[in-house]
């Protein structure tokens, strides 16, 4: 589904809009789980996935939502670095 690379930080990104808490809790769980190499990191990433799928036009809107999923789930959290 997404892009993960074991073995690189990752840190996380200050967008320009709120994110919401369970979405930001989603986001920290996955930066942690690729920061100590949790084999279970791709777990995290579908979790975020669908979570931002669960927020998508209550919380945030279409290009929201692809500016998240393009960070964490398409690879641009290892490009940042």
């Amino acid at each position: 589904m997404g892009v993960l690379f074991y073995g690189i930080k990752v840190k996380k990104k200050q967008f320009n809009f709120p994110i919401p808490e369970f979405l930001d809790n989603s986001i920290n769980d996955l930066i942690t789980a690729c920061n100590t190499n949790d084999s279970l990191a791709d777990c995290y990433m579908d979790e975020l996935y669908n979570n931002i799928n669960n927020c998508l036009h209550l919380d945030i809107d279409d290009e929201q939502a692809r500016e998240v999923r393009d960070y964490y789930i398409n690879g641009g959290m290892y490009e940042a670095n």
